[in-house]
């Protein structure tokens, strides 16, 4: 027999002990691993387990992982959001756009979109030829931007290290080729500092490919050979949000007196500093920024800012060029201006990516000035001169507009259909001067070519559903109008078979009937009195066939009713097909009519017709009555029909119960959704009554089928 163990409740609390323990060192060991980076390659080819992509198209091609998709700010993350001083290094290149591709460090919380992350990033420029650095939090803040020596090539490799120790971030490039090195670095107020958060690539507006990728946990000691080579080089570790680090340029001039030299290129300020300038317009500034648009006004950009220059001349200006503009700043709401502004052209150059955004991001005045690129659909086209249209657009419950200056006078507007997707690049621009109050910002245009068709109106809109509507409904009434052709055509079909079986019937039995008849009188008369057996039993068997061709003739008479008959009155047509059957014999038939008399389909006509024949037929061979009475109701939505008679009555449980007459009446009435009502005893004759139900009155249709039926006739 087993023992039975007693745990005592040290024993327990030893036990709960133990597994606490165990629990906390493994927290211990999991938050330890995740505060710092895995030492090593972070990318081994054929071993890319543990990255995110957010956009773009990434593929392991040898080993290199690339991104061959142009899309603004394709991101390829790993790591974890505790990872908190480490270095980031790898060799990267341009597969040949005009973008930016670099490293990504400290980030968290991503999402596809230009600038859906929260964190650092170091790149390369193409168009400008800089190393970049700033800050991403859902929105773009540069802090750097240092001019290269070495040129940017597509399809050179290049080497970039980005070391992040605390609130420091520092970056080295280097070319293999030439050996050349450039520093920078930056530093966050511990308020503003992104203390943690993954690695990753990051290309903006271009092809590219990384390889060799490595990290692991920094120090300071990692950190002091970059920041001793950025000092050396005169650049500066300065607060996050201040002036961005500019490169002098100075172009070939063999009197060494350029313009650009008197003009001082270094001593421009970010474009995002006028917001700080007086509001009264009398802080004289000094900006560099790229030219977004030139008509109706001068509009100029930077990595920080947009900015109007009004009242300048434009014509030596195209959009992309590089330009120095010196004036009285004005600032606005959301945005700035330059006044008595002095413009001098610094270089041509090509014109920078759009930030996509949403129209409630625009509407917000965040990209006031900026060169965006969104997507509306297109509610309206209003030309208000010759040479200026104003699109109105809306993104589900936002409302905005577009205008196409006079810039396009030579180019004819596209006829594009209201309700497309359209695709809209221009400056964003929050003045009322523009706006007039009636949207929360507008989009100017530079060309027409700045306005492109993603798709076209949705199937759903209130003119394809109208028309849709009117279309079902012309088929539904066609197909209605086949319907009642086709029963039409049907019954006559029926019609005519039964003509051709009265035919056949006449021929055949009728005068078969007939000459049994004369045979049967010759006999009799050739017969002496003295057989008076076999003469009545010869005259028993001439009545029985004297009845029998009284039938045949009688069922012979009910199907020569035609097609034109069924289509008079129904209560005349069974009038008439009583006295056939009656003769002159003393019964008397009476018919009644109430409520408003309607257009009966010939479904329900050939089954009223029908039963009212066999209900007469009925009362004359087996009720012995005197009189019938046909009664027919028109209601509202149900056509009543009695056939009652005086006659003998009957039981109707105790009927046969496959009976021909009545089970075929049943058949008949049940055939049209109609119900039947039988009502007899003995001595107190017989009513039958058929509640049949009517299809809605349409007079349009009925008048069109009589109308047919005349011109056919």
């Amino acid at each position: 027999m087993r023992k039975k163990v007693k745990w005592s409740h040290w024993s327990v609390l030893l036990a709960l002990g133990v597994l606490a323990a165990l629990v906390a060192t493994a927290f211990t060991i999991r938050y330890f691993s995740l505060q710092h980076a895995p030492t090593g390659a972070l990318f081994v080819p054929g071993q890319n387990e543990g990255w995110t992509a957010y956009g773009g198209t990434w593929k392991l091609i040898g080993n290199s992982i690339q991104n061959n998709s142009t899309e603004r700010g394709a991101k390829f993350m790993k790591g974890s959001s505790h990872w908190r001083d480490y270095w980031l290094e790898s060799d990267l290149e341009s597969l040949g756009a005009n973008g930016d591709f670099g490293l990504v460090v400290r980030s968290s919380k991503e999402d596809r979109g230009v600038d859906s992350y929260s964190g650092y990033y170091v790149g390369l420029r193409e168009h400008d030829n800089s190393l970049i650095m700033g800050r991403s939090d859902y929105g773009w803040s540069e802090y750097a931007a240092l001019k290269l020596r070495t040129v940017i090539e597509p399809f050179h490799w290049y080497h970039l290290k980005v070391v992040a120790v605390g609130c420091t971030i520092a970056a080295q490039f280097t070319d293999p080729a030439t050996n050349a090195r450039s520093s920078i670095a930056m530093k966050q107020a511990p308020s503003d500092c992104a203390e943690s958060g993954r690695i990753g690539l990051r290309s903006v507006a271009t092809r590219s490919a990384w390889r060799d990728i490595r990290a692991n946990s920094a120090t300071t000691s990692d950190l002091q050979p970059i920041l001793e080579a950025t000092s050396a080089s005169k650049e500066t570790i300065r607060p996050f949000g201040l002036q961005d680090i500019l490169d002098e340029y100075k172009p070939a001039d063999d009197s060494g007196d350029s313009a650009v030299d008197r003009l001082r290129v270094e001593d421009a300020e970010p474009i995002s500093n006028l917001r700080l300038a007086s509001a009264m317009g009398t802080d004289s500034v000094s900006v560099r920024g790229k030219v977004i648009l030139t008509n109706p006004t001068l509009f100029i950009q930077d990595s920080t800012g947009g900015a109007s220059v009004p009242d300048v001349e434009t014509t030596n200006l195209n959009i992309g060029d590089e330009v120095l503009v010196q004036g009285k700043a004005a600032p606005h709401p959301f945005s700035s201006s330059i006044y008595n502004a002095q413009v001098t052209m610094l270089w041509p150059g090509g014109v920078d990516p759009p930030f996509s955004i949403t129209a409630f991001q625009a509407a917000t005045g965040a990209f006031d000035g900026r060169f965006v690129e969104l997507q509306g659909r297109l509610g309206s086209v209003i030309a208000l001169t010759r040479h200026r249209t104003v699109f109105g657009f809306h993104e589900g419950e936002q409302r905005f507009q577009a205008i196409l200056g006079p810039s396009t006078s030579g180019s004819a507007v596209p006829a594009f259909s209201k309700e497309s997707l359209l695709r809209i690049r221009g400056v964003c621009v929050t003045d009322s001067k523009y706006t007039k109050n009636l949207v929360p910002f507008v989009i100017l245009l530079s060309t027409v070519d700045d306005v492109k068709v993603i798709s076209g109106p949705p199937w759903w809109s209130t003119r394809s559903l109208i028309t849709g509507f009117i279309a079902f409904t012309f088929l539904s009434l066609l197909g209605y109008l086949l319907y009642i052709r086709v029963s039409q055509w049907r019954l006559r079909a029926v019609i005519e078979e039964r003509l051709r079986l009265a035919h056949e019937l006449h021929d055949t039995l009728a005068q078969s009937f007939a000459g049994i008849g004369y045979q049967l009188r010759a006999i009799l008369k050739s017969l002496p009195d003295a057989q008076s057996t076999v003469r009545k039993q010869i005259e028993i068997t001439s009545a029985l066939v004297r009845q029998g061709h009284q039938e045949a003739r009688r069922s012979i008479s009910t199907l020569h009713i035609g097609a034109d008959t069924l289509q008079i009155e129904l209560l005349p047509a069974l009038a008439q097909a009583a006295k056939r059957m009656i003769g002159d014999g003393s019964i008397v038939v009476e018919t009644s009519v109430s409520g408003n008399p309607r257009h009966i389909p010939v479904q329900v006509t050939d089954a009223i017709f029908r039963m009212g024949q066999e209900a007469i037929a009925n009362a004359v061979r087996h009720a012995n009555a005197s009189r019938i009475h046909v009664h027919l109701s028109y209601d509202k939505k149900i056509l009543h029909f009695i056939v009652e008679d005086n006659g003998l009555g009957f039981t109707p449980e105790a009927s046969i119960p496959d009976g021909f007459g009545l089970n075929g009446i049943r058949t008949r009435i049940h055939a049209v959704g109609g119900t039947v009502q039988i009502c007899s005893a003995p001595g107190r004759g017989a009513r039958l009554r058929a509640d049949v139900p009517l299809p809605p009155p349409l007079r349009l249709l009925h008048l069109f089928s009589r109308r047919k039926e005349k011109v056919e006739r």
